[in-house]
């Protein structure tokens, strides 16, 4: 499927932001995170604490802008790969990252069900099917040729390379664009991608709009990689946090354009920041800037594109950067699928036709 350059968003489930809230007029593509799929019987269903928001998504988000397509991500980083396990063992249709020679076996079975199941759906616009995906390919050949030929494209995700999670004893650039000293980075991960035999205009790059807050060991030593004590506990004067700033946004999305990817996503709309999509680049809405909240510093420039470690009052995993405010019927697209582990693919489904199953 064709389609103009992707302007996409998340809207996750947890983040406590009100789906009505979410300014559409700034996207071509909204997905909402994260549906769940039964450890019992396969079927996806809707967390019960947003049902409502997930039966809803599409008429709400379609208010402000009847043009934004809807897309449903199935899993997310809390749900159990397990499962999608345990599909593949028992034949049904399947996830699993390709890390044997038959699990991509199944995992390429898997993208050709999918996508001849949407082509077999009478509909007045077809759906989407689409992958988030790893920074960089396995190294299968056939499991790169099998996403060309199923998917409409997949999003790469060049971001959480320094996380507590992965790596909670230094500092280090969340999501740098171009490669430092050979540490990943979002360009050779799209690099890997496309040398790998997948077409420019199957990749939609992402753009976090969240970083990571740290105690460095040495506190006089805040640029690099430093030893870390992981991430703070309490507001400090001396955390280093890094994340993408507006100067960083605008270079990732020319990134895009220059290098004729498909276009971009943000994880995630309800953060403060969000609205820097709509002051970056050309043909982007306006919206009036606010300045930063009374005891915060504002975020400082760093000639390196996503790799940000300035003073700044922060904790943890936080939603930091420049403070800002922030037709009825069922989505005609689907899917998003979210990363675990590696690599996850989620099935077409319409958003309002699901249900829980308890």
């Amino acid at each position: 499927m064709t389609t103009d350059f992707v302007k996409a968003g998340y809207w996750s489930s947890i983040s406590g932001f009100a789906v009505a809230s979410i300014d559409s007029t700034n996207f071509t593509h909204l997905f909402c995170a994260f549906a769940e799929l039964d450890p019992n019987t396969y079927e996806v269903t809707f967390p019960t604490a947003t049902m409502h928001e997930f039966q809803t998504f599409t008429q709400t988000v379609q208010r402000r802008n009847p043009d934004v397509k809807t897309l449903l991500s199935i899993g997310g980083p809390t749900s159990n790969p397990a499962t999608f396990a345990a599909m593949a063992s028992r034949g049904k249709q399947s996830w699993l990252y390709p890390s044997t020679e038959d699990e991509s076996r199944y995992f390429r079975a898997l993208l050709s069900d999918w996508h001849n199941a949407i082509l077999n759906i009478t509909d007045d616009e077809p759906l989407l099917l689409t992958a988030q995906v790893f920074c960089s390919p396995n190294r299968d050949p056939h499991s790169v040729r099998a996403i060309c030929r199923n998917l409409d494209w997949i999003n790469v995700l060049p971001y959480n390379f320094h996380s507590p999670d992965n790596l909670p004893n230094q500092i280090g650039g969340n999501a740098p664009l171009p490669s430092i000293e050979k540490n990943p980075s979002g360009e050779a991960g799209v690099n890997a991608w496309i040398e790998a035999g997948l077409d420019s205009q199957k990749v939609v790059l992402g753009l976090a709009f969240v970083g990571y807050a740290w105690l460095p060991v040495n506190e006089n030593k805040k640029e690099g990689t430093a030893p870390a004590k992981g991430a703070p506990a309490s507001y400090t004067t001396a955390a280093s946090t890094n994340f993408d700033d507006r100067n960083s946004i605008t270079k990732k999305i020319e990134y895009a354009k220059k290098k004729n990817l498909l276009g971009y996503f943000a994880w995630h709309v309800g953060t403060k920041d969000i609205c820097m999509l709509s002051k970056t680049g050309p043909g982007y809405a306006s919206s009036p800037r606010e300045e930063p909240a009374q005891g915060t510093q504002q975020p400082q420039t760093s000639t390196q594109p996503g790799l940000h470690q300035p003073q700044y009052h922060s904790q943890g995993s936080t939603d930091c950067g420049e403070n800002s405010s922030q037709r009825q019927d069922t989505p005609r697209t689907a899917c998003l699928a979210s990363f675990i582990s590696n690599l996850e693919v989620v099935f077409g489904a319409r958003i309002g036709r699901l249900s829980r199953h308890d």
